[in-house]
């Protein structure tokens, strides 16, 4: 049964992809996708949703900021990169002997969580 039913909904979509491809009008409607497609309306232009900027709000700075970014198309506002000094190099010694092995040594609250590996003190506790 399940097998049938692949079969029919394969061949039935088959025959709208064929009937699709080959209507009487040729595909294109009036003002349907395959027309904007055709003009090259496919997508939405960047510059579809713009807005006017009122300049006679703006001031000495922010005209100078809109012009950069109308010659460039682009504008940051960082200032310009200055040399940094060379990170200073650390010497290569051992960590100490004495360093703690477990998280435990010196965390407090790991200390606290660590108590319930322990199966007497869970016992002790659900007591």
């Amino acid at each position: 049964m399940e097998r049938l039913l692949s079969v029919v909904a394969g061949t039935v979509g088959l025959a709208v992809l064929v009937w699709w491809l080959l209507r009487a009008d040729g595909g294109e409607q009036e003002d349907g996708w395959d027309s904007r497609l055709a003009e090259g309306r496919g997508k939405p232009k960047a510059n579809s949703s713009a807005e006017t900027l009122d300049l006679d709000d703006l001031d000495e700075d922010e005209r100078r900021a809109l012009a950069e970014v109308s010659k460039k198309g682009y504008y940051h506002g960082r200032p310009k990169s200055q040399a940094a000094p060379a990170p200073q190099r650390l010497s290569g010694g051992a960590a100490p002997e004495e360093a703690p092995q477990r998280r435990a040594e010196f965390d407090e609250f790991q200390k606290k969580w660590d108590r319930f590996d322990n199966d007497s003190f869970v016992g002790d506790a659900a007591k």
